[in-house]
């Protein structure tokens, strides 16, 4: 299996839009993690996780939309959880960010030809919805208060949950699938 490409190693093309329409405080960069990304059953992604609503237990709810775009959500039922991460497209730019609600303390920057994010929720649910050019890929790297905790990351209808909170989701006809 073939690395996925490093960040600094992806085209980038023009700069992708953020609509938040409000000024952000500094930034809260999340860690790195080292590695090769678990790579992740084609489709694996495709509808909405069953148990998504905003108040569900803590954790990260991502999946890929009939029209292809994706979506990363966060939940933390009644108590505030700080949810970090990184999103990268593989073979394909992560291109029009759109957050769910806009709050002060939540932010979203391009960050090493990627996007960086920083939430602080609580009793609701953030995030953002996103496109990759092509369809391609999406290399995820999340962190949900203060340390990896793969356990809570809902991926796609399934639900299905990587070992690894540094992972690679594709969709399922998606071109030059990592390999």
């Amino acid at each position: 299996m073939a690395p996925a490409p490093s960040p600094g190693s992806l085209a980038l093309g023009p700069a992708p839009t953020l609509n938040i329409g409000v000024a952000q405080p500094l930034k809260e960069a999340p860690p790195a993690t080292a590695g090769t990304p678990q790579l992740l059953p084609p489709g694996v992604g495709t509808g909405r996780p069953g148990g998504f609503k905003p108040d569900a237990v803590p954790a990260f709810w991502i999946w890929q939309g009939p029209r292809g775009h994706w979506r990363l959500r966060t939940t933390s039922k009644d108590q505030l959880h700080v949810f970090r991460g990184r999103i990268y497209g593989v073979r394909g730019q992560v291109q029009s960010i759109e957050p769910s609600r806009t709050e002060f303390r939540d932010r979203i920057w391009t960050q090493d030809g990627g996007w960086a994010f920083s939430f602080r929720t609580k009793s609701h649910a953030d995030g953002f919805t996103f496109e990759v050019a092509g369809n391609g890929c999406v290399r995820f790297d999340l962190e949900l208060t203060g340390g990896a905790e793969a356990k809570r990351v809902f991926i796609g209808s399934r639900q299905y949950q990587p070992t690894s909170n540094h992972f690679t989701v594709c969709p399922k006809n998606a071109p030059g699938l990592p390999r």
